[in-house]
């Protein structure tokens, strides 16, 4: 699984590999808060080098979902993103904030950058927005009619809010990623 580096720190807010410093339970597989679930604990962090990402190794895989391919091509600016997250909805980082439903918005490619990219809401409002708890959500394109994982939620401005908001890209990433997992997209 991949996640924002940020979201495996220290005391100091250090990112740290390894053993996670505290209980990471991860939850798959369902649109609907608390239905059908299948929840996981993190028992190895992978920090990128020189991005603000991290593979995360469960406890026990996850074989009931296809894992998202992770795109290989760079972003272009104006190409259409769709953002899955069951982070807050709204800037409180309260976990009693959260949806009963699996959020998605879709954005454009606003700017790119050497290991990250920005994004702007398109729809289904222009405020449309990543919230807190959102941090390593995925934002991915159809490109090829199959969906590819193109970035991962970072940071933003406090939402909701119309303003650019900044994921780090995994084609950056990609040989690293299946270095790690053994794999190739």
């Amino acid at each position: 699984m991949i996640t924002a580096g940020y979201c495996s720190v220290d005391p100091f807010f250090n990112r740290v590999s390894g053993t996670p410093p505290y209980v990471i339970e991860v939850i798959v597989g369902t649109e609907r808060s608390g239905s059908g679930t299948v929840a996981r604990h993190a028992v190895r962090i992978l920090q990128a080098p020189g991005s603000d990402a991290a593979l995360v190794e469960l406890d026990e895989a996850v074989t009931s979902i296809e894992p998202l391919a992770v795109s290989r091509d760079a972003p272009a600016p104006g190409e259409d993103l769709v953002l899955a997250g069951w982070g807050s909805t709204d800037a409180a980082a309260d976990p009693t904030h959260r949806p009963e439903r699996l959020q998605s918005g879709e954005f454009e490619v606003a700017g790119v950058a050497p290991r990250e990219l920005t994004v702007t809401a398109t729809g289904p409002k222009r405020t449309t927005s990543a919230c807190p708890m959102d941090s390593g959500a995925p934002y991915m394109s159809p490109r090829d009619g199959k969906p590819r994982l193109v970035a991962t939620v970072t940071n933003g401005p406090p939402c909701p809010h119309a303003l650019p908001g900044t994921a780090a890209r995994t084609d950056v990433i990609a040989d690293w990623i299946a270095g790690q997992t053994g794999t190739r997209n």
